[in-house]
């Protein structure tokens, strides 16, 4: 007797996770750092220039080296921000291709999960349809083998045209039953 199949559904890969880069304020400080460095060199060689001369006058030289000491703050406030600025804006870059890095590798993984599952969907329904189709020509097949002992069992016999022999004073038989294949 023919088994009906049974589905098996493939063991489907997950699609993952997306791992966004993290957003490093060290690397920014670094950053702003190495690009401060030549500004901050030139205001310690003015600022070196401005206390390494005499005027002459001890309040002069105190206005002086006080005016210095003020356009020195001011100018590494200035580089500072200008150098943390242009840090960021580096920085922003590098991170938006590492975030387009990290977008296309997931996108590239999911979909290849994807295409994966789509094909182990496709191969176990396919052999699950053979698989059916193959029980059905099997029961088909059964169908067939019983409707078939079934006619042979009503026609096992069949009418022979041969009579037996009787007696001359009695009338022949007209027909003897007898199995099919056997005489």
């Amino acid at each position: 007797m023919a088994t009906l199949p049974t589905y098996n559904a493939p063991a489907f890969k997950s699609l993952g996770s997306y791992n966004a880069p993290t957003w490093d304020e060290e690397k920014i400080d670094a950053i702003t750092q190495k690009r401060a460095a030549p500004g901050l060199r030139e205001l310690r060689n003015q600022v070196q220039r401005a206390t390494g001369r005499t005027y002459g006058s001890p309040q002069v030289t105190k206005m002086t080296l006080r005016a210095a000491l003020q356009g020195y703050g001011a100018g590494i406030s200035k580089v500072i921000g200008e150098s943390s600025q242009a840090a960021a804006n580096e920085y922003g870059k590098q991170y938006g291709y590492q975030i387009t890095n990290a977008q296309s590798t997931y996108a590239a993984e999911a979909d290849a999960a994807k295409a994966y599952n789509e094909y182990a969907g496709d191969t176990a329904k396919t052999q699950f349809a053979g698989a059916m189709k193959g029980y059905e020509t099997e029961s088909e097949s059964e169908k067939l083998d019983k409707e078939y002992d079934l006619w042979k069992q009503r026609y096992d016999y069949t009418r022979s045209s041969e009579t037996a022999p009787a007696p001359t004073p009695a009338p022949a038989v007209p027909f003897r039953w007898t199995p099919l294949g056997r005489a």
